[in-house]
């Protein structure tokens, strides 16, 4: 019998296009195709058959058949991204932590062109609330209504340290906090007498000074 089948036919092999039929007696079994399937299992005259793609794969070039990938797309700041698949269709959605409201779009879907379908959004603090600045080292606080506005945060520091900064900091309408962050840290001890001397000089003069110590 004779085959007639369309071929793309490169340097050193050909490939079938789309559909191919015979036209008399029969014909052996398609060729597989990677990351594909054959659609109709014919083998008789004028069957047809149809080469297909799996979802996530198409063709590129000479016939190199590739997985569609949009790869992570990140975390936006002070949020997350929650999926685990970055393939075509796949599906990622945007949080953001407590306290924060998010700028943009909650989703993005993945697509053909491995490009998500929006970018990633912004994660800004919600107005009112106030974002955490944190415990300084060898520190504690103690706080009202957790980070709304006017709630105030009180700092002090452990024994032997002493408090650098702002001892209180209220939550502020548009964010921020007041003041300025505190730090614990230890005090410099004079041992020496003639430094102390000198300094106790400056002092009762009331002028800046500087002292070199050895």
């Amino acid at each position: 019998s004779l085959l007639n089948v369309t071929l793309s036919c490169f340097s050193l092999y050909c490939i079938p296009l789309s559909h191919f039929f015979s036209t008399a007696g029969h014909c052996d079994s398609p060729d597989p195709i990677v990351n594909g399937h054959i659609s109709g299992d014919g083998s008789s005259y004028r069957d047809t058959v149809v080469y297909q793609c799996m979802l996530g794969y198409r063709l590129i070039g000479t016939s190199v058949r590739i997985s569609i990938t949009c790869g992570h797309p990140g975390n936006p700041g002070n949020g997350r991204t929650n999926g685990s698949e970055f393939n075509l269709n796949d599906v990622v959605n945007f949080t953001c932590n407590k306290g924060y409201i998010l700028s943009g779009n909650a989703r993005a879907q993945c697509r053909l062109n491995g490009q998500w379908s929006s970018p990633l959004p912004v994660c800004k603090v919600s107005p009112g609330i106030c974002g955490d600045p944190g415990m300084p080292p060898h520190g504690a606080r103690l706080e009202s209504e957790k980070f709304k506005t006017k709630s105030l945060l009180r700092f002090s520091c452990e024994a032997g340290y002493r408090l650098i900064g702002s001892a209180e900091r209220t939550c502020l309408h548009n964010g921020n906090w007041s003041g300025t962050q505190p730090v614990c840290q230890v005090p410099f001890i004079f041992r020496d007498s003639e430094v102390i001397g000198q300094l106790s000089l400056c002092l009762m003069a009331g002028v800046a000074c500087s002292l070199v110590m050895s």
